[in-house]
Order: C-alpha cells, then structure tokens, then sequence
C-alpha cells in the first residue's frame, strides 16, 4: 500500500474514532455526557477540520462506510481508544463500528451539517442530531417489577460462594432450586435456565402471541413462553436460524451477551470505565461477537471475572454464577 494511502485510511480511521465512535448503538449505547466528551476532544484538535472533511466524504458511498467500519480496528485507532477510555470515556469498538453502520440510514445532507457542528463547537445542536438517529441515548430507570416473596429452603448452600445472592434471588422468585431443598449452585446453567432467569428479572410477558423460529422449542415445553419472550425483545437468538438448543450448557460469553442485551432492552448504559477486556491473560479467548458486549458488563461493574486474572469466555456457566452476575444486574437496573 503506498504510504500517503495509509495516511489517508488512518487520518479516515482517526476521524471515525474521536467524531462519532462513542455514539452508539446495539452493542453499548453511550450517553449526552460521554458524546459531549468526544465532540470537545475532536472540536479541540488541530487536525479537526481534516478529520471531519475526511469522515463526511466516505460517507458518500456504501463502500466509504465500510472502509470506516473496517479501519476502526486498526492497531493506531485502537490506541486512541485505549486513551480516550484512560480518560473515562466508556467507548469500545464494536460500540464505534455500530454507530457507523447506523448512521448509513442519515441522508449525507445530515452528516454533513454533522460535521459542521462538531467542527463548530455546537455540541447540543450535534448531540440532539445524534439523539433523532438513536444513537446517542439516555439511560433510562427501569420500573421494578411486583415479586412474591418465597420461603428458601435449600440445604445445599453451606459452602457455595454465592449463597447470600443465591437466597436474595430465590426469595424474589426469580430463581428456582431444582428441587424444594436443592439449588446445585455448582451444576452447569443451560441456555433456557438463563434464558428463564432474565425474563424473570425483567418482568416480560410470557403469554404473547408470536411466532417462535426454533423447532427444537415445544409450545408445550415449560421453556416455550420464557423463550419466545426473550427472542421477541431482542434478548436471545438462536444456533442457528431454527434451532435455539435451549438444553445446552451457556458459556460465559454467552451469558454476558444476554445480559448486556437486557441491560440495552432496559436502557441502562456505561456511564463508567470498567477494567479493560484485553487486560484480561485469556482475551485471545474471547470470541469477536462477544467482545463489545463483555467490556459494556465490566463498564457497567457487572463482571469483573475470574481469579488468575482469567475471564474464562468459553466456560460453561455454572448455576451460582448465573445467579450472581444475574444479581449485579439487578442492581443496576433497580437501583
């Protein structure tokens, strides 16, 4: 590649990052005060003006925006990130990639008056814009569901680490032992077991006329209504496009994607910096559509991971520690 090509991808990629890469989307929404952040570290760079030229032009085609898309996670861009997060901005690059893509439905007429905002200082003006698209959000205070509260009678907690969150939830009835006096907190969560329990904290409706995709789903099967909840909410998707294997053990990753997608469901957003996900010694471990997702549950002090400084993606979920990061949650939501 000739090197005032790469010039011009990373002055594009930079561009991207500190313009409109904490503005965002379905991975992790970022709120008024983190984009009035980046508005004002853009407005103050001395390369302000050929960043925002160069952003608003590749936004003239389809392939423009997919090259922004792709140059995000570029080793350069990446720093920038890391900076900006140093500085308490709760952004992440798959957070920065999505509000890419979603600003591909703006008429070009709107990024470019966009980019004269930032480039003007009129962060209110550019931020409202921002608001229109969805893409910057407010975080919302979720109504707390009515629960009964239920005896706990479980005999088998004496040595579980997550005894006390374990008790709280099953007195909410959120969670279930799999017998009157049995919870086997060390026993691996299925997918329809985590499935079930988020449903629960949210309080959606069960009983809701839609159809379900998956065949492997019986409408009369106990998991049908938890299931075709969670999937009508945006919650839950399958193995594939007819299969949801709602029996197969959850891993980690899996679980921390469910959750984050109830957290945005709920409009609860990052409004903190949490600890990096590539800090973790397993991050290589982690898959690349579960990534943006993880590091919004640590921003939200969600997760915080495993001893030996290991996050553990791949693992499978046992039911403690469903139960205890489902907690966490919890408190974020009904604060």
């Amino acid at each position: 590649m000739k090197k005032n090509m790469k010039k011009r991808i990373l002055s594009i990629a930079l561009s991207s990052t500190l313009i409109f890469g904490a503005m965002t989307t379905s991975v992790m929404a970022i709120n008024p005060s983190t984009a009035e952040q980046i508005i004002t570290t853009v407005n103050e760079s001395p390369k302000a003006d050929k960043w925002i030229d160069m952003f608003v032009a590749e936004f003239k085609t389809d392939e423009g925006i997919d090259a922004l898309i792709e140059l995000v996670e570029m080793g350069q861009v990446q720093e920038e990130i890391r900076n900006l997060r140093k500085d308490g901005v709760a952004i992440t690059t798959r957070a920065i990639q999505t509000a890419i893509d979603e600003m591909r439905d703006m008429e070009f007429e709107t990024v470019v008056n966009l980019g004269n905002l930032v480039r003007d200082g009129k962060t209110e003006e550019a931020i409202d814009i921002l608001k229109e698209a969805n893409i910057v959000k407010v975080s919302q205070q979720p109504v707390k569901p009515e629960f009964e509260e239920n005896e706990v009678n479980f005999t088998d907690m004496d040595k579980s680490w997550a005894t006390e969150d374990i008790k709280e939830m099953s007195k909410l009835g959120i969670v279930n032992g799999i017998s009157e006096t049995e919870f086997a907190p060390e026993r691996k969560t299925t997918r329809n077991e985590m499935t079930a329990l988020i449903v629960r904290v949210l309080g959606l409706e069960t009983d809701i006329d839609v159809e379900l995709p998956f065949k492997d789903v019986k409408p009369d099967s106990w998991d049908f209504g938890v299931i075709k909840a969670a999937h009508e909410a945006g919650i839950v998707n399958g193995t594939s496009e007819d299969t949801f294997s709602p029996s197969d053990e959850i891993t980690r990753e899996e679980m921390m994607v469910m959750i984050n997608r109830a957290m945005e469901y709920s409009e609860v957003y990052a409004t903190e910096v949490g600890k990096d996900i590539e800090d973790f010694d397993d991050y290589e471990e982690i898959s690349d559509w579960s990534r943006g997702s993880m590091q919004n549950i640590l921003d939200l002090n969600i997760l915080k991971g495993k001893p030996e400084n290991k996050i553990d993606p791949k693992g499978a979920a046992t039911r403690a520690e469903a139960v205890s990061i489902l907690k966490k949650a919890f408190d974020q939501l009904y604060k």
